[in-house]
C-alpha cells in the first residue's frame, strides 16, 4: 500500500471537515424525524461537533498508511468521545460522518498528484478550506433546523424564507392530491401571506412558484416517497446540493489534467462558497450546471448511454441546457445525441405514466407562453431591488427604465430575450467547430451553460459562477505576476459588481457588474485555449474514437 503525501492528506482531510456538517446534516434531520423527535436546538452541536469527527477520522485512517504523533491522535479521539454525547439521531449521522471520511480521505489523498507544494500555497489553501468549513458549519445548522436562528443568510428577510424547494414539493403534492394546473399563480400566496392548506407544512417557509417541465418532478417524487417529512426533505435536498457540487468540482479537477486540476483545486474552496445562497434557497441551479458539465465529460470518455441519461434529465428539467445538445449535433456526435433522445423518450415515457398527461397539457398551452412573454415572472418589476438582482438581458428595458428611459419594458424584453437567444444559438454553432484540450472543453461547456441559463427572464446573480470557472481554468496557464493580478482584478471585480447576494445594490454598480461579466465571457469564448497537458491533446469530441463509442481512455 502506497504512503500518503503530508500536502495531499492534509488537504483531503480539511476537504472532509468542510463537507462534514453537511454530511452529518444529510441524514440527522431525516432520522431524527424517522425516530418521531426532533431535538430542539441541537442541529448547531450536531454541524460542529462532525468537523472534530471527520478530523478524528482522517487521522485513524492516517494509520493504514503511517504512524501520525500520539497527541494528535489523543485529541481527535477525544473529540470522537464528545461526539457520542446526545440523540441518537446525532449519533447515527455523526458515526456515519467518521465512517464516510476514513473510507474516503486516503482514497483522495492518493488520487492527487504527488508532487511538492510551497508551504506558503498549502498555508493559503488551508486558510480558505477553513474558511469553508466555518461556512458550512453555520449554513449546515439552518439547513437541519430552519428554527436555529441567527445561522445561514439570516440577515435577508427574503433569503431567510424563501425556498425554491417549496415549489418542487408542493407540485407534487398537487399532483397526489390530483389538482387542476399545477402551474396556476393564483394558488401562489404573496410573499408572507398565509400558505394554502397544500402546503401547511413547509412553514416557516414562503411557497414558490413551480415553473419547470413536468419531467423535472419525477426527482421531487421520488424523494416525496421515500421520505414523507418536509423538513426532513428539505435537509436531504439543500445538503445534497452542497455536497454533490463539492464532488462536482473534485470531479472536474481530477478530469482536466494535473495541471489545470492544481489550479481549479486552489480555487475549488471559495467556488463552492459562492453557492451558499443556492444551497439555503435549495435552488436546483448548481446541480443542472454540474449534471450538463458531468454528461459531456462521460461523453468525452465514450460514455454516452450514461452522458445522454444525465443530458436528457437536465434537458428535460431546465430546457436550456438542451444547447448542449446543439452543440453534439454540430460535432456530428450521433451516437451521443441518439441516447440523449432516447432517455428523453424514456423518463417523459415515465413522467406521462406517474403523472398522465395534463400536467404536459397545462406546461405547453399556459406556462411556456407565460415565460416567452415573462408573465410567468411578472415579480421581476416589484421593485428596483428586484430588476437589479437580475442579470438577464431580459432586465435591460427595466433598467433602462431605472434610469429615466421608458422603454415600455414588458413589450421590449421578450424580444431582447429572443435576440440574445439567436446570439447564443450562434455561438453553439461556432463552439461546435473548436479544436480544445479537456481544458479548453470545460471552460467552452461551462460558459455554454451560463449563456444558456442567461436566456431565462430571471437569471440571479450566482450565475456567474460558471464565469469564474472558465476563468479559473484559464487562469491555470500561469502567465507570471501580471497575469495573475489582472485575472484578480477581474474576479475581485465580478464579485463586487455582480450581485450574488441580495441587497446594498446600485445601478451603477450592477450594470458594471453585468459588462464585466458579459466582456469576460466574450473574451473567454474567443481566446485560444492552449493545450496545457500532453495526454490531453486539442480535438473535437467527434474526432475521438473512444467519443464515438469505444472503449474510454
Amino acid at each position: 500500500m502506497s504512503r500518503l503525501s503530508s500536502p495531499a492528506f492534509v488537504g483531503s482531510a480539511l476537504v472532509a471537515g468542510a463537507l462534514a456538517p453537511m454530511l452529518a446534516h444529510l441524514t440527522w434531520r431525516p432520522i431524527a424525524a424517522a425516530l418521531g423527535a426532533v431535538p430542539p436546538d441541537t442541529a448547531g452541536l450536531v454541524s460542529w461537533l462532525a468537523v472534530p469527527v471527520a478530523l478524528a477520522a482522517a487521522a485513524l485512517s492516517a494509520r493504514r498508511d503511517r504512524r501520525m504523533p500520539g497527541g494528535i491522535e489523543a485529541a481527535l479521539g477525544a473529540a470522537v468521545g464528545g461526539a457520542l454525547v446526545g440523540a441518537a439521531a446525532a449519533i447515527i449521522s455523526l458515526a456515519m460522518v467518521g465512517l464516510v471520511t476514513w473510507a474516503l480521505v486516503p482514497r483522495m489523498a492518493r488520487a492527487l498528484p504527488a508532487e511538492p507544494v510551497r508551504p506558503w500555497a498549502l498555508g493559503l489553501w488551508s486558510l480558505s478550506a477553513l474558511l469553508a468549513t466555518v461556512v458550512s458549519a453555520d449554513l449546515a445548522t439552518y439547513l437541519g433546523d430552519p428554527w436555529a436562528s441567527g445561522h445561514g443568510f439570516h440577515w435577508d428577510p427574503f433569503l431567510h424564507r424563501h425556498l425554491c424547494f417549496t415549489a418542487y414539493m408542493h407540485a407534487c403534492e398537487l399532483l397526489a392530491a390530483g389538482a387542476d394546473n399545477i402551474y396556476d399563480l393564483a394558488r401562489i400566496p404573496d410573499f408572507g401571506g398565509t400558505l394554502p392548506s397544500s402546503a401547511a407544512s413547509m412553514a416557516p417557509f414562503t411557497l414558490d412558484r413551480y415553473g419547470y417541465p413536468p419531467q423535472f418532478l419525477l426527482v421531487p417524487m421520488g424523494l416525496r416517497a421515500l421520505v414523507p417529512d418536509f423538513m426532513a426533505q428539505r435537509a436531504l435536498w439543500t445538503t445534497g446540493n452542497a455536497l454533490f457540487f463539492a464532488w462536482l468540482l473534485w470531479r472536474a479537477a481530477q478530469w482536466v489534467g494535473p495541471r489545470s486540476g492544481a489550479t481549479l483545486r486552489a480555487f475549488a474552496p471559495l467556488l463552492w462558497l459562492l453557492g451558499g445562497v443556492v444551497y439555503q434557497t435549495g435552488n436546483v441551479q448548481f446541480v443542472v450546471f454540474g449534471l450538463g458539465l458531468v454528461a459531456m465529460m462521460a461523453f468525452d470518455e465514450g460514455r454516452d448511454r450514461t452522458g445522454g441519461l444525465l443530458l436528457a434529465w437536465v434537458t428535460l428539467a431546465k430546457i436550456a441546457p438542451g444547447l448542449l445538445g446543439v452543440l453534439l449535433l454540430m460535432q456530428r456526435r450521433w451516437r451521443a445525441a441518439g441516447w440523449t433522445v432516447a432517455w428523453a423518450l424514456v423518463l417523459s415515457g415515465l413522467s406521462l405514466w406517474a403523472m398522465g398527461w395534463a400536467p404536459f397539457e397545462d406546461f405547453l398551452a399556459y406556462h411556456l407562453p407565460k415565460i416567452a412573454s415573462g408573465e410567468a415572472y411578472d415579480f421581476l418589476d416589484d421593485s428596483p431591488d428586484r430588476i437589479l438582482e437580475n442579470l438577464a438581458p431580459f432586465s435591460l428595458p427595466f433598467k433602462a427604465g431605472l434610469m429615466g428611459i421608458d422603454l415600455d419594458p414588458w413589450r421590449w424584453a421578450p424580444w431582447v430575450a429572443k435576440a440574445f437567444t439567436v446570439g447564443v444559438f450562434g455561438v453553439t454553432l461556432w463552439a461546435g467547430r473548436r479544436r480544445l484540450d479537456r481544458r479548453g472543453h470545460l471552460a467552452l461547456w461551462s460558459l455554454l451553460l451560463t449563456l444558456a441559463a442567461l436566456r431565462s427572464p430571471m437569471s440571479p446573480g450566482y450565475l456567474v459562477a460558471g464565469v469564474l470557472l472558465a476563468l479559473i481554468l484559464a487562469g491555470s496557464e500561469g502567465h507570471g505576476v501580471k497575469g495573475w493580478v489582472l485575472g484578480g482584478l477581474l474576479f475581485a471585480a465580478m464579485m463586487a459588481a455582480t450581485p450574488t447576494v441580495p441587497g446594498g445594490l446600485t445601478l451603477g454598480r450592477v450594470l458594471l457588474g453585468q459588462a464585466v461579466m458579459y466582456g469576460a465571457m466574450a473574451w473567454l469564448l474567443l481566446r485560444r485555449w492552449p493545450a496545457l497537458d500532453p495526454a490531453h491533446a486539442p480535438h473535437r469530441l467527434g474526432d475521438d474514437p473512444a467519443a464515438r463509442g469505444g472503449p474510454p481512455p
